[in-house]
């Protein structure tokens, strides 16, 4: 999701993290600035997590209640 709120972009997506399927925030990021044509000044980037996830016969589960 992309909210714009006056000069600031908000980002909101569910990525998964670990050893498979990796996907970091500042990818996307890098990504926006090559491919968007957008000027994204580093210092002014904030991620900010929201939940932690882990994949369970696929499927997203809290880490604990993964067993």
């Amino acid at each position: 999701m992309l909210v714009i709120e006056g000069k600031r972009v908000i980002i909101k997506a569910t990525l998964k993290s670990g050893s498979k399927g990796n996907l970091k925030p500042l990818y996307i990021i890098d990504v926006m600035k090559k491919i968007g044509n957008m000027e994204i000044v580093d210092d002014s980037i904030k991620i900010h997590r929201l939940e932690l996830y882990s994949q369970k016969n696929d499927k997203l589960v809290s880490p604990l209640d993964c067993e």
